[in-house]
């Protein structure tokens, strides 16, 4: 099957049938010394660094033939094509994506398919290596020199991944590099790029690289999970994405790949919660990921990174929407340079820098800028919430992604927790603080739960019969909670007078802990008998199904 090479076993074979055909394209009496070892130098790295896939902070790279998931591309008629269809297309092309998107994993991936299809001769240049330019006008001047005609049907791909890593001066150079492999018709080129970077002089036509459908995410993690000996199941991790607001990760495969390597657990160092991983992902995409790659960007204004940040953090607190108008974005710049005391920044330039370098936000239309992920908007307006003195937890009038963020980020969330609970029927952004490990003082939270459920009664049912309770809520939240606080609710709802809203967190905090193997203490296991009989029956609807158990079924391990 064409592309489907053995990548990982004879490596040194794939280089030297590659170089017997480059040769054969050059003319092998005409290359001088110097030409042989460069042309040969490039192919054997070609090969090497196409053959995987590294995201930053993967601990080790991946086989590209293992992990690749089939790259969609849209070209300006809105006409969605495959890698088969693109290589049925006449002219050159010019493959556009923002950040993290797939890029350089797609022509990574075609250079590897062409190498095992007879009629293309396939080479590749990284445009962030020092000498790429020399190599392009090695390759360039092979091509012009008189000699035999290349074999009728054979073509070269020239496939030339990174143009918005270089300079514009590098840019204008490599531009008309491509013109002139253009006018001798030898074959075509294939050139990446961010998007929102001027494609200089260049007529080829232009594709967008499509993000990730859902069964692409789960493909992509299967095979993660699968070749990086990662414990996970595919389905379940989707469906928690999808779950705690992660949707627009899943689209992306750099953050989803991060997803991954966070559930892997082989860097320690990584975050397990949403907060912690828009921090990684804003970090990798803003600071980590060119300088890993060995990029630094150009550019005439005084700004650095940190400073950029800043800008879009104000400019997403001032936006109740994903995208808003451009005049307003550039007002919300202007006070934070003011603030900042800059002056003679050309603001329209940092918008597109920002676009070029990031990711994070760009153009909808002419007249509208916006955020590419949903979550990282909220975060980023949830920091400037709190950094700027602003959030106040009394008087937030709704409890969304945006503030469970911010209360998260305080030194203190207990009493955003307790707001939350006290004036939302919803428990979303409690979830929030839950899974971000947010702090906070587990005696007031777990009242504040006994009288959330009292005051929506509407949000649980509870049915006493002899012998048995049966407890059911949609607002299961406690499979997020910490040991503590469950200890804390269970003791709590023994405290007081019965209600209903007691019983039901009795029976859900005493399920989760069931379900974790998690023993009451001895005096907490007599106080549970003292209230219910040994063989008195707790039944809870739980998201995986209805759980049951006895008092007996609690009787701490320690006793037997």
């Amino acid at each position: 099957m064409p592309g489907d090479i053995n990548i990982n076993i004879d490596l040194e074979s794939i280089i030297r049938y590659s170089m017997d055909r480059l040769l054969g394209l050059f003319g092998h009496d005409v290359l001088t010394k110097l030409e042989y070892e460069q042309l040969n130098r490039l192919m054997r790295l070609a090969i090497q660094r196409s053959s995987f896939v590294h995201v930053v902070g993967m601990e080790r790279p991946l086989p590209i033939k293992e992990i690749y998931q089939p790259t969609k591309l849209l070209n300006s008629n809105d006409r969605i094509l495959s890698l088969k269809k693109l290589l049925e297309q006449t002219n050159d092309s010019i493959i556009l994506a923002g950040p993290g998107q797939g890029k350089t994993t797609f022509i990574h991936w075609l250079f590897i398919n062409l190498l095992d299809r007879p009629n293309w001769i396939p080479i590749l240049i990284t445009l962030r290596r020092s000498d790429s330019i020399n190599d392009l006008k090695t390759i360039i001047k092979g091509l012009s020199r008189p000699k035999k005609s290349i074999a009728k049907g054979q073509l070269v791909a020239l496939l030339v991944d990174g143009y918005d890593e270089i300079n514009l001066n590098q840019r204008k150079e490599v531009s008309e590099i491509l013109e002139e492999f253009s006018s001798l018709k030898v074959g075509r080129y294939f050139l990446t790029s961010r998007l929102y970077y001027d494609i200089i002089s260049l007529s080829g036509e232009y594709y967008n690289i499509q993000p990730f459908s859902k069964k692409n995410a789960l493909a992509f993690l299967i095979a993660f999970s699968k070749v990086y000996g990662s414990t996970f199941v595919a389905e379940d991790l989707l469906d928690e994405l999808i779950e705690h607001g992660f949707e627009d990760f899943t689209v992306n495969p750099l953050l989803l790949a991060l997803v991954c390597i966070l559930k892997s657990g082989t860097l320690k160092t990584i975050p397990k919660n949403t907060i912690g991983l828009i921090r990684r992902a804003i970090d990798t995409l803003t600071f980590r990921w060119d300088e890993a790659k060995g990029i630094l960007r150009d550019t005439s204004l005084p700004l650095d990174g940190e400073d950029r940040i800043r800008c879009l953090m104000r400019v997403a607190y001032s936006m109740k929407q994903p995208d808003d108008h451009e005049e307003k974005v550039r007002q919300e710049i202007a006070k934070h340079l003011e603030l900042i005391q800059v002056r003679g920044i050309d603001i329209g330039r940092l918008l597109l820098e920002i676009a070029q370098w990031y990711g994070l936000f760009i153009p909808f239309s002419e007249a509208h800028w916006g955020f590419t992920h949903r979550t990282i908007h909220d975060f980023l307006a949830a920091r400037y919430w709190v950094e700027s003195g602003k959030f106040t937890p009394d008087r937030v009038c709704e409890w969304n992604a945006r503030a469970a963020y911010a209360a998260c980020l305080t030194p203190d969330a207990t009493n955003s927790i307790v707001n939350a609970l006290r004036n939302d029927s919803g428990v979303f952004a409690v979830a929030e603080c839950f899974f971000n490990n947010a702090p906070f003082y587990s005696g007031q939270v777990a009242k504040a739960l006994e009288e959330h459920f009292e005051k929506f009664k509407e949000t649980f049912s509870i049915n006493l019969n002899p012998g048995k309770i049966t407890a059911y809520t949609a607002q299961d939240l406690f499979t997020l909670v910490s040991d503590e606080l469950l200890d804390t609710i269970f003791d709590q709802s023994l405290d007081r007078s019965v209600s209903k809203s007691r019983l039901l967190l009795r029976a859900y905090a005493l399920a989760e802990l069931k379900k974790r193997g998690t023993d009451l203490t001895p005096s907490a296991f007599n106080r549970l008998r003292i209230t219910h009989a040994g063989t008195f029956i707790f039944e809870v609807k739980r998201k995986e199904g209805w759980q049951e158990f006895t008092v007996n079924d609690m009787i701490p391990k320690t006793d037997n």
